[in-house]
């Protein structure tokens, strides 16, 4: 059979496969979980409280959400065995498995609870894990544009770069606007994140499948 550093090149396209696997759970799972929720608005309701503690969507969300962390650490194997010594890609498949294992902790085991102030000690711990899960993906993209030597690096700095504008936009609405509600855009803010990594992460996949 052949193989590829050690594993099957079969084996590699089905764990490469789960990358778009858990784009697509994800991303379906908040859209789904959105909808089924009564009065849930997408845009300023944050997608932590479709998974929250006393959400009526939870039971649906949090083994959806955990297959699809799943996932995608398996995808994360799969690209450390199929990019050779590209270490930059490789450090990227190590700080995506990163990301999913702090989600499925954050989601399963510290969950923000509705209710309670953002200042109290479990959607604290929330925070705590959900903070440096965002950091690991922002380094992967970063280290997949320092990667990838095609148009994905390229994909990989404007999705960076529209980061840094929702960030820069946030903070000035903020100060324009002292007396807004700071979570009025907060679902959109949220997604824009989330389903353009869902996107970047299901390319990557397809584009190390052809190789």
């Amino acid at each position: 059979m052949e193989t590829t550093f050690g594993l099957p090149i079969l084996l590699q396209k089905i764990l490469l496969s789960c990358g778009i696997l858990a784009a697509l759970l994800y991303a379906g799972t908040d859209i789904l979980a959105g909808l089924l929720k009564t009065g849930y608005r997408f845009d300023t309701q944050s997608a932590g409280v479709l998974s929250a503690i006393g959400s009526s969507t939870r039971p649906l969300v949090l083994p959806l959400n955990i297959t699809a962390g799943a996932l995608m650490i398996v995808f994360a194997v799969g690209v450390w065995f199929s990019v050779g010594h590209n270490w930059a890609l490789r450090v990227m498949a190590c700080l995506l498995a990163g990301n999913a294992l702090l989600s499925i902790l954050a989601v399963a085991f510290f969950p923000w609870r509705l209710g309670e102030a953002a200042s109290s000690p479990a959607n604290r711990l929330n925070v705590m894990f959900m903070a440096p899960a965002v950091i690991l993906f922002v380094l992967a993209l970063g280290f997949g544009a320092v990667g990838n030597q095609n148009w994905l690096r390229w994909f990989s700095i404007g999705v960076l770069v529209l980061f840094l504008v929702g960030f820069i936009l946030g903070m000035l609405a903020g100060k324009l606007a002292p007396g807004r509600n700071p979570g009025s855009s907060v679902g959109v803010q949220e997604r824009t994140m989330i389903y353009s990594e869902m996107l970047w992460m299901a390319l990557q996949a397809i584009l190390l499948l052809q190789v």
